[in-house]
């Protein structure tokens, strides 16, 4: 394989983690998650900012190892984020179970006023 085949599949590889590729599915995050335009903006901002922190990390690894390990290695777990998230439909799998308290809700009741005591 040449030189130029290999730098297009790895483009292609990675197109699912790039701007360019994420960009044509913002539209079903909007609609399947429920979340705004703004909400899905910052998601992937906080994603840009965390995935970022890994390449000092990346880059002495490819010092060390040379780009086609590392790249096989680095691909793997991008691909099989992108597979998973066919099975994606809501945010029900992030939200925790509401905690029952033993304290009374107030909610739908007359609160007592604030100062006062009850008799």
């Amino acid at each position: 394989m040449g030189g130029l085949s290999v730098a297009t599949l790895g483009m292609a590889a990675t197109l699912p983690g790039q701007t360019a590729g994420l960009s044509l599915f913002i539209d079903a995050f909007i609609e399947d998650l429920g979340l705004s335009l703004s909400a899905v903006s910052w998601l992937y901002t906080g994603a840009m900012v965390l995935g970022s922190l890994g390449l000092p990390l990346a880059g002495r690894l490819l010092d060390r190892y040379g780009p086609r390990r590392v790249a096989v290695v680095l691909i793997a777990p991008l691909t099989a984020s992108c597979a998973g998230m066919r099975w994606v439909s809501g945010w029900d799998w992030a939200r925790p179970e509401p905690r029952r308290s033993s304290r009374p809700s107030w909610k739908g009741a007359a609160r007592p006023a604030a100062g006062r005591r009850r008799a």
